[in-house]
């Protein structure tokens, strides 16, 4: 049953995500601070050369992670 419960939170987030994608214009000219947070769930610093970002949206929808 947990399982089950935590696909439906998943679910309802990726939804409350898609939602606040249609009110966004076509193209993004400045930062977006709600974006950003709907985007990334976690960041690791492992040194100023080395910054990796673990993505909300990484279940097929897009890449788990994206190092800089």
């Amino acid at each position: 049953m947990e399982q089950i419960d935590q696909i439906m939170i998943r679910r309802r987030k990726i939804e409350r995500f898609i939602e606040s994608m249609k009110d966004l214009p076509e193209i993004i000219t400045e930062f977006d601070e709600s974006l950003w947070a709907g985007l990334v769930d976690s960041m690791t610093v492992h040194s100023k050369d080395r910054i990796v970002f673990r993505l909300t949206c990484s279940d097929g929808l897009g890449p788990g992670e994206i190092e800089v």
